[in-house]
């Protein structure tokens, strides 16, 4: 296990835990966390509490359906015990992540958190460690293939998906890069280079017209930073291009053959966006696919300075 990238598990044993916060005690908080420090300047720790297990904690904000812009932040339901040991737990995962950071980001003291529920982000801010918080996106999920079969990853039978006429399928240029950047600062061009993509162009002999739209897949498995040209948009660009991600296999999970012996292992994959709550027309372009709202997150970038003195 290196710094840069590990694994980190804290409270009891993962297992059942109560489906409502009534019944919900501090034996059953544990908080599993994935850091990655090499992913600088983009989403570098994701977490998962079992709090968000919870019934009432997804029942509590309602289905976003689009122009719906109005739902809050999710409540806190839990007793106050659960909430400082769920609290305690992520602190306590922020301060290891300060002092195991690798040494080329040894001057950096702000890490950013990734699709954080808006119960654990309602935490956090209590703690002073929040610098600043994106607006909060609706984490929608739907199969990651069409069909029983599974798409094979980076082959060429995917299915045929067809494009307005003067587009054609490319790639990401070096070109590119400066302009997608501009747009998405918290990417690199590591990440541009590494990650995979879906990219549609203005047709032209050499292939290399300008770009009309493009997606990524982040480092979680999700749909991310899908942008559609201005130019473009309404022609159903974003659609075409989520469609070819799944189809080409882009969206499925990581290989499960090593947890062959488990029970737990879902029966068909499923992918994820997230969505802004006033996006009505992201919203549009995957509830064809069947995408349905789960919970809400959010993106924070904490002070890990403060971390440890707050443990």
């Amino acid at each position: 296990m290196s710094f840069s990238k590990f694994e980190i598990i804290l409270g009891q044993t993962i297992g059942q835990t109560p489906n409502d916060a009534v019944h919900f005690q501090a034996e059953h908080v544990w908080t599993l966390a994935f850091i990655d420090r090499d992913n600088y300047p983009g989403t570098e720790m994701w977490t998962f509490s079992s709090l968000e297990l919870c019934r009432t904690m997804k029942a509590s904000v309602g289905f976003l359906t689009p122009g719906d812009t109005q739902r809050s932040a999710s409540p806190i339901y839990f007793s106050s015990e659960v909430q400082f040991v769920a609290t305690q737990q992520i602190l306590a995962i922020l301060a290891h992540a300060a002092e195991n950071r690798p040494r080329l980001v040894a001057d950096r003291h702000q890490l950013l958190m990734g699709n954080v529920h808006t119960t654990l982000a309602a935490l956090l801010t209590t703690t002073g460690l929040v610098c600043s918080q994106s607006p909060t996106y609706g984490k929608y999920i739907f199969p990651a293939t069409e069909t029983t079969e599974p798409a094979r990853v980076g082959g060429t039978a995917h299915k045929t998906i067809e494009l307005p006429r003067g587009l054609a399928w490319g790639t990401i240029l070096p070109g590119d890069h400066a302009d997608i950047l501009r747009a998405h600062q918290r990417m690199s061009v590591a990440q541009l280079q590494e990650l995979p993509s879906v990219v549609v162009r203005e047709s032209s002999g050499s292939g290399h017209g300008r770009i009309a739209g493009y997606a990524f897949t982040g480092r979680d498995g999700a749909v991310s930073t899908l942008y559609v040209n201005p130019e473009f948009r309404g022609k159903g660009v974003a659609k075409a291009v989520v469609a070819r991600m799944r189809s080409s296999g882009a969206l499925l999970p990581p290989s499960l053959k090593n947890l062959a012996g488990m029970d737990c292992v879902e029966a068909e994959p499923i992918a994820m966006a997230g969505i802004e709550r006033d996006n009505v027309a992201s919203i549009a372009t995957f509830q064809p696919l069947g995408a349905q709202w789960l919970w809400d997150v959010c993106w924070l970038l904490v002070d890990l300075k403060r971390a440890s003195s707050n443990v």
